[in-house]
């Protein structure tokens, strides 16, 4: 069962996977951005192993900025929240490691193969976190780095978040912000454990 929220609240994580076309139903990214209680359709055993696999690549990459004497946040440091009228929006990157030069690298890690969304989430995350409430990454240069258990890194510079980028970005905000519902698009996989709204 789900409840509406007060407002429009909507995760990084759900933003990416409409934006990449992972998710072709644009009603149900804007059904959980605007109910609680959505159910996630992975189960504890895959989430268990994907977050073992995770932590041993992130712990990795902490030892390595250690021994570089570098600062950096990991994981619950890193949530943050921006404001957009009457929507939040949410996200916790991974990692970020400061830099010189005003400069900070967002680090998204990624278990198995390459995906376009890998790309669309870290730079997300860069354009978000400079309006972030806390206000620490504001006038900074962010950059980020997708990284893979096997040890491959996929660098974002910062000059990705262009004006094209913020325009899609805007596009789909606009959708999930609105009052009116948009079209359903029904698919087995999105539609398998769709909830019940109270009224």
């Amino acid at each position: 069962m789900t409840e509406k929220r007060n407002g429009c609240h909507v995760c990084v994580t759900w933003l990416t996977q409409l934006m990449s076309g992972k998710v072709q139903c644009q009603w149900a990214t804007w059904f959980r951005s605007h109910c609680m209680g959505y159910p996630e359709s992975i189960s504890d055993h895959q989430q268990n192993i994907l977050i073992e696999a995770r932590n041993r690549c992130l712990d990795g990459l902490c030892n390595e900025f250690t021994q570089q004497s570098l600062i950096f946040f990991k994981e619950k440091e890193n949530n943050f929240t921006a404001n957009r009228g009457n929507m939040t929006i949410e996200g916790k990157p991974d990692l970020i490691v400061l830099g010189s030069n005003n400069t900070c690298t967002v680090y998204d890690i990624k278990i198995g193969h390459h995906e376009v969304n890998d790309d669309i989430q870290v730079m997300l995350y860069m354009a978000f976190l400079p309006y972030c409430r806390s206000g620490i990454y504001k006038g900074k240069t962010l950059n980020g780095c997708i990284v893979y258990e096997d040890g491959r890194k996929t660098v974002v510079p910062s000059h990705a978040i262009n004006d094209n980028f913020r325009t899609q970005i805007t596009h789909f905000l606009n959708i999930l912000d609105a009052s009116n519902e948009p079209k359903k698009v029904p698919s087995y996989l999105e539609c398998l454990l769709l909830p019940v709204i109270i009224q």
